[in-house]
């Protein structure tokens, strides 16, 4: 199946006409809430939501418009927070390296699921186009899609050879292909049924 729906044609149409208009140059808002600095940041526009972490294992969320702010979710154990994602469902993960788990959250700040990764340290997280499936990269080389609902494993690609850790993921519109950019330069493009569709061996770092 799919990783993930289609953008609709309307945010297609956004866009462009976004890349017609100057930015400013004072910003809309100031974000703050965070004691220590920012580890990552992550937006969802249906959702109108903005999502940052810290390494001060704080999580928190603003009105994306205008900036307002919302809550702070505090990482389970407090440690420090290096990877997000949100889905316009209204579900944040978060990722920490000092517990080793993904762990899920309602933005009214419920927690959902955690899943354990602690044999293969995460190097990058993001959702399907579609908002449906969390797609997760290791230090190992590895690329796992997870349900963004329940973080159930649905699909768990085979290593690549000599293994790279995967520091970018994007899936296709269609949901049929995933790239994987790799550590060592390369960039992988696989398939939802597991197999490697093309192998870019071309240094994409040149």
């Amino acid at each position: 199946p799919p990783l993930g729906g289609i953008g609709s044609e309307g945010e297609a149409a956004s866009f462009k006409q976004m890349g017609k208009q100057p930015l400013s140059s004072t910003p809309r808002a100031i974000l703050s809430g965070h004691r220590q600095g920012v580890t990552c940041v992550c937006a969802d526009a249906p959702l109108g939501l903005v999502a940052s972490a810290s390494h001060d294992g704080s999580c928190v969320l603003h009105l994306l418009q205008k900036g307002t702010y919302v809550r702070t979710m505090p990482h389970p154990v407090g440690a420090s927070v290096e990877l997000l994602a949100l889905s316009r469902e209204g579900l944040l993960a978060m990722y920490s390296q000092v517990d080793g788990s993904i762990h899920l959250f309602s933005v009214n700040g419920d927690r959902c699921a955690s899943c354990p990764v602690q044999d293969d340290p995460l190097t990058v997280m993001t959702l399907s186009q579609g908002g449906l499936a969390l797609l997760t990269g290791s230090s190992r080389g590895r690329v796992t899609i997870r349900c963004a609902r329940t973080l159930h494993a649905c699909h768990a690609f085979p290593p690549f050879p000599d293994p790279s850790p995967v520091l970018a993921l994007a899936s296709s519109p269609c949901g049929n292909f995933l790239l994987a950019g790799l550590e060592d330069g390369r960039a992988e493009v696989l398939t939802d049924d597991g197999a490697l569709a093309k192998r870019n061996q071309e240094n994409v770092m040149k």
